[in-house]
């Protein structure tokens, strides 16, 4: 009997690992809604160019103080070690990110799930790096995070009214004129887009009046 075992090209296997974060407190949350500052890493593979390292997408937006900037948060998980090893975070460029969670010199927690804050301080790359035992100690994995400036991209929204009155149900009664979305519901549609694509450096800005001029009538 012969077993057959699918081999991802590039994968190696690392005792810890990189997750979206939903909750903002809470590490041991793996659902919710899209965050613009939870992104999702892709760590499914690790290319020779970038060996050992996941890679998180990270927005900035520029025009807004660094103080004043959102946390990015991400979860790190121990797959392969026991909960009790000292683990130490490091940044190889401190121009381009700044850790808030755990604060600087201090070991993480010893949990399984353990949450990581930082703020973008300069658009480009830099890497936050696992090390295991002290802050000089062996890494053991990393993240390659990208930090993208922010684009505002501008949409005017046009919604037609469907079906006057001039168009009857069966019954022979006039249909009045309908509109499918309201203003509110068209905003919210562009904040779910933001919350996506922020942290690759896109932002939906939508014209403050929503056109409703226009008319679709079927007869």
């Amino acid at each position: 009997m012969s077993i057959v075992k699918n081999i991802e090209r590039w994968t190696r296997i690392m005792p810890v690992r990189f997750a979206r974060a939903p909750d903002v407190n809470n590490p041991d949350i793996d659902s919710g809604a899209p965050d613009p500052n939870a992104p999702d890493p892709d760590d499914r593979g690790f290319i020779p160019a970038q060996p050992g390292a996941a890679v998180l997408p990270v927005g900035l937006d520029e025009s807004v103080a660094e103080a004043g900037r959102p946390e990015t948060r991400v979860r790190l998980i121990r797959e392969d070690m026991e909960n009790g090893g000292t683990l130490y975070l490091t940044v190889s460029d401190s121009a381009r990110l700044a850790i808030t969670s755990p604060a600087p010199g201090t070991a993480l927690p010893g949990q399984r799930n353990m949450m990581i804050k930082f703020r973008a301080r300069s658009a480009g790359e830099c890497l936050i790096r696992v090390m295991f035992g002290a802050e000089d100690g062996p890494i053991i994995h990393r993240l390659r995070v990208v930090v993208n400036a922010l684009r505002d991209v501008r949409l005017a929204a046009h919604v037609p009214t469907i079906n006057g009155a001039i168009v009857n149900d069966t019954g022979g009664t006039p249909v009045p004129a309908q509109s499918i979305r309201t203003d509110a519901t068209i905003r919210n549609l562009i904040d779910q887009a933001n919350a996506i694509y922020f942290p690759y450096g896109l932002r939906f800005v939508l014209d403050a009046a929503i056109d409703r001029a226009g008319a679709l009538n079927f007869t």
